[in-house]
């Protein structure tokens, strides 16, 4: 593999991975948030946990936060895209002679 393609991959590589980078990364950060949030309302509010830490309500959040960093990071895909430039091609020995 030349330097060339192994650029164009990279290229393409990196455009495509990068936005995932960033909603992963947020992703992981709110749902730790989410994880503490609810060990607080099952320590400090013990007789309400039942009612507000069920599976219904963990799907809701979840879902909620998937959708919130999704449309946050959005503009991220459009930020990079890759470009190729073509070099130019030497004119023929025939088309010399025409100009």
């Amino acid at each position: 593999m030349n330097h060339s393609s192994f650029r164009r991959i990279f290229n393409i590589i990196t455009v495509c991975v990068f936005p995932f980078v960033h909603v992963t990364q947020m992703l992981t950060v709110w749902i730790t948030v989410l994880v503490a949030v609810s060990r607080y309302v099952a320590i400090c509010q013990p007789y309400q946990a039942p009612r507000l830490c069920t599976m219904r309500h963990v799907r809701q959040q979840v879902a909620a936060v998937i959708i919130a960093v999704l449309v946050y990071n959005s503009p991220r895909f459009l930020e990079y895209r890759v470009e190729y430039e073509y070099a130019k091609r030497p004119p023929l020995s025939n088309e010399l002679a025409q100009l």
